[in-house]
């Protein structure tokens, strides 16, 4: 066959076979917003090409480059910034039962109770653990009437704030010659939840108590200071 132009087609058996000229294809400009996309896909993408024996014919298919050796799962960009940060535990602080309970606490704890003008709470307590070490009715007795004196008396320069009510059943069961070992139990344990307390919380955060753990972390590594 001879087209218009002079050029000659080679005729085959069907039109889908036809060699067309390179110079009869006109190029296609296509704006450059549309390359771009276009380069990255390719670069992305490898041909994997399967065959079977020493066969000439082969089959391919295209997949992603993750999928070269093993498949491995990609992070996301964005992974990292879902993730929760790791938050610290917050430091336990040593609680007032094992203070009081505590020689070494106690002599930091009493420092800064004497800092605040408030020793007389735990002077009540040290007293009390020495009222129960008494055996003899007749001794305890007495030194029962002196702390009623010491911490009850409005005059008194240790007189503690607690409930009038309980302070009046002491008294009363005083008056009835009893001096039991629990006498003052119930009176301490309303200044534990009270006045202590409230102490404590202001306690941890002074220089006393840093003081009082570190003194506890060195005892952990020597036996003597």
């Amino acid at each position: 066959m001879i087209d218009t132009d002079g050029n000659g087609i080679e005729v085959h058996n069907s039109i889908f076979e036809c060699e067309i000229p390179k110079k009869k294809i006109k190029e296609i400009n296509k704006p450059k917003e549309f390359e771009q996309p276009l380069k990255k896909s390719q670069s992305f993408m490898q041909k994997i090409s399967f065959s079977k024996g020493n066969s000439s014919n082969s089959s391919s298919m295209i997949l992603p480059r993750s999928s070269e050796g093993s498949l491995k799962r990609k992070e996301s960009f964005f992974a990292s910034f879902s993730r929760k940060p790791e938050q610290k535990k917050p430091e336990e602080h040593i609680s007032l039962q094992e203070i009081m309970t505590k020689k070494r606490n106690l002599k930091y704890f009493k420092l800064f109770a004497t800092s605040q003008f408030s020793v007389e709470n735990i002077i009540f307590y040290e007293e009390i653990e020495l009222y129960k070490q008494i055996k003899d009715e007749e001794e305890r007795a007495l030194r029962a009437d002196k702390m009623i004196e010491m911490f009850f008396e409005t005059d008194s320069i240790y007189e503690i704030n607690t409930s009038r009510r309980l302070i009046i059943g002491v008294i009363d069961e005083r008056e009835n010659g009893k001096s039991p070992l629990d006498l003052f139990d119930v009176l301490m344990s309303d200044v534990m939840n009270s006045n202590l307390s409230d102490m404590h919380q202001r306690f941890i955060f002074s220089e006393y108590y840093k003081e009082m753990k570190q003194k506890n972390k060195k005892k952990k590594y020597f036996l003597f200071e």
